[in-house]
């Protein structure tokens, strides 16, 4: 899997070229295996881009460290990678679900 850390401004450009939303955003995932080279590498997850900016935006309006911010937003996008989806309310419950344990998981071993 790859990470790239961005601007607000790059996250717009990118959010508007891959998903026709003229705006920032937090974090975009690319699933490999929807892309054509899939059968190439499987065992690569795919792509992650994560705005600094609302990192830091976001970690001040929840009250939380910089470092649980990025922590809670990579367990999102990795979960994305991994096919897990929020279109419908019952997809976001589970997909809550699923990042709640993560994220305790992570504090576990830590």
């Amino acid at each position: 899997m790859s990470i790239l850390l961005v601007n607000d401004k790059k996250m717009e450009e990118l959010n508007s070229k891959y998903r026709g939303i003229k705006k920032t955003t937090d974090v975009i995932s690319f699933p490999v295996e929807e892309e054509k080279f899939h059968n190439f590498h499987p065992e690569v997850l795919g792509d992650i881009i994560i705005s600094i900016p609302a990192v830091f935006r976001q970690a001040r309006e929840r009250r939380v460290t910089l470092y649980n911010e990025l922590n809670t937003l990579l367990i999102h996008s990795i979960l994305h990678l991994y096919g897990y989806t929020h279109y419908t309310e019952t997809e976001a419950e589970r997909m809550r679900r699923k990042e709640k344990e993560i994220a305790s998981l992570l504090r576990s071993s830590q």
